[in-house]
């Protein structure tokens, strides 16, 4: 069983400001609100990454997965994540409710160390990564059938926290397409929630055993202690026994 017991917390110190990620609370505000346009907002756990035995030396973590070919300085993955959509569902949107699953490959680049290998972040024990294209298929189960598409788009894992010394938000933005007779097409953007380890100050501390996702918007469900949420065992993966990341993603059109 992983532990997931809250310490003495000292949670200012994960991010330089709370007030850096407020841009992008529109996209990750799940509470009720009016309707307004044609929007659907989903909460989506990754399920699947690159296996781990392809990982960075020397990293651990979620996003230590995936492979590093010598000499591009990317790091090249591919993830699934599943989720249901039905959040603030407004206008033509509506009929997109139901269980989504996300098919995606990302090639993002890293830090690299004085021998061109991937640099692993001290604090977080995963590599330092920065930003790169996303792309890849999702279907959804709505009411009336089933939705496949298509989306294109951008990971950027050092937009919301500039000069933090980790980063355990990465924002996501692009567009996405229906296949079939009735195509139709529109934006996406979000967050996702990368988990990471903290020490009894609530300091990032790789190896600590106790896993937390930052969460300044208070939509993750969880044993919560400011704007950290405990990882519960539901938030391990039940193969490889690694920590699972959330993705909080809205659609417009």
């Amino acid at each position: 069983m992983k532990s997931h017991r809250g310490p003495t917390i000292s949670w200012k110190r994960l991010v330089v400001a709370t007030a850096l990620v407020v841009g992008v609370m529109p996209a990750a505000n799940v509470a009720a609100q009016e309707c307004s346009g044609n929007t659907i907002t989903g909460v989506l756990t990754e399920t699947m990454e690159s296996a781990p035995a392809h990982a960075a030396p020397g990293g651990t973590g979620p996003l230590a997965a995936g492979s590093y070919p010598p000499g591009q300085g990317v790091r090249l993955a591919q993830a699934t994540e599943k989720g249901t959509l039905g959040i603030n569902a407004c206008g033509t949107l509506t009929s997109f409710a139901g269980p989504i699953t996300v098919h995606a490959q990302s090639t993002i680049s890293y830090t690299t160390d004085g021998n061109g290998d991937p640099l692993i972040n001290p604090a977080t024990g995963l590599v330092d990564l920065t930003s790169g294209p996303i792309n890849g298929a999702f279907k959804i189960n709505t009411a009336t059938g089933n939705v496949s598409g298509t989306l294109d788009g951008t990971l950027d894992f050092k937009a919301l926290c500039p000069g933090a010394p980790a980063c355990p938000l990465v924002s996501a933005s692009g567009t996405w397409t229906t296949k079939g007779q009735n195509k139709t097409s529109g934006t996406f953007s979000g967050v996702a929630f990368v988990p990471f380890e903290i020490d009894q100050s609530g300091n990032p501390s790789a190896g600590s055993g106790v896993w937390v996702y930052f969460d300044p918007f208070g939509v993750l469900p969880g044993p919560r202690m400011g704007p950290l949420v405990f990882l519960t065992d539901a938030d391990f993966n039940q193969q490889h026994g690694t920590p699972e990341a959330k993705f909080v993603i809205t659609l417009v059109q």
